[in-house]
């Protein structure tokens, strides 16, 4: 929310201990994929 306006410009899921944990897992295991990758190769991605 801006404070000076009241406006909100963006809005979060409320995630619990499991969903945060599911997506570290998911970008651990892609992220052993990507970090042999050339720059070229993972501007693909």
């Amino acid at each position: 929310m801006n404070p000076s306006t009241g406006e909100v410009f963006a809005q979060v899921p409320a995630s619990g201990k499991e969903d945060v944990d599911r997506a570290f897992h998911a970008a651990e295991k892609a992220f052993e994929t990507w970090r042999d990758s050339t720059p070229s190769g993972s501007s693909r991605c």
